[in-house]
């Protein structure tokens, strides 16, 4: 089977828009072609309650599990007569939900079997909810997203000894990747590195300024799989150096380019 065309929604939790804190608590997949719809929701419930001390968790579980039958078991070959065959379907379900629920959509080509994406993409958004000894890492998030570029004919430079970018001073800066004319690191915020951030952060900040002496603009990839105080004010101090962006806005913004 080659490529074809699928589409994917990641509900998010946001207790208050003003602050635009968010969290992950489900994935949806739909593939057109072989008209087959399906959604995760997380199991980890505990992690929304430390995200929000106000939540109520019994409603939230209830409400969520109620879209899921609507959005699977009821939706059986059509939604207001649009079928499960209709690239448009998820926009349909999803474009009504405002306030504490968002759906971030994203468009893809892919060859992969839906239980294989449906599994990859869990292992991506709904992080927490893996065991720690089979939680994706950075390694495995690179190659998910290669996979992704390479799926949608997206030309990217991997960085290496050859193509570092070497400062005025001498001193070889290592980026992750190179896409047009811009640069990209990613920074995986994660428990495992939770005691290091500071010492990596200020290291990008300072190459960040140095790049941009050389005119060359570096963007900040970030996963937060805490999304805590902690890693929010680390965020902000980046964005006071380089423009901030998502893993996954990255693989979106790219597939939005190429079109």
């Amino acid at each position: 089977m080659g490529k074809f065309k699928a589409k994917y929604a990641v509900l998010k939790y946001v207790p208050n828009l003003e602050r635009n804190e968010r969290i992950n608590i489900a994935i949806v997949l739909h593939y057109p072609e072989s008209k087959q719809l399906d959604m995760i929701i997380i199991n980890n419930w505990k992690r929304v309650r430390s995200f929000d001390d106000e939540a109520d968790i019994p409603f939230l579980k209830k409400y969520v599990d109620d879209l899921k039958e609507q959005f699977t078991i009821n939706l059986l070959s059509d939604f207001d007569g649009i079928s499960l065959d209709n690239i448009l379907l998820l926009d349909e379900l999803t474009k009504y939900f405002v306030n504490k629920f968002i759906f971030e959509i994203h468009e893809i080509n892919t060859e992969d079997s839906f239980k294989d994406l449906l599994d990859n993409l869990k292992n991506i958004y709904l992080y927490y909810d893996i065991s720690k000894e089979k939680r994706v890492n950075e390694m495995e998030s690179k190659a998910f997203i290669e996979k992704h570029f390479l799926e949608n004919n997206i030309f990217y430079e991997r960085c290496g000894h050859k193509n570092a970018i070497q400062e005025k001073y001498g001193n070889n800066i290592n980026f992750d990747y190179k896409i047009d004319d811009k640069y990209y690191k990613l920074i995986f915020l994660t428990e495992d590195n939770y005691n290091g951030y500071v010492a990596i952060l200020k290291m990008w900040i300072t190459n960040s300024i140095m790049l941009k002496k050389e005119n060359k603009e570096l963007i900040f990839v970030l996963d937060d799989n805490l999304n805590n105080e902690k890693t929010n004010s680390y965020k902000r101090m980046l964005s006071e150096y380089g423009k901030i962006i998502s893993i996954q806005d990255f693989v979106n913004i790219k597939i939005d380019n190429n079109k």
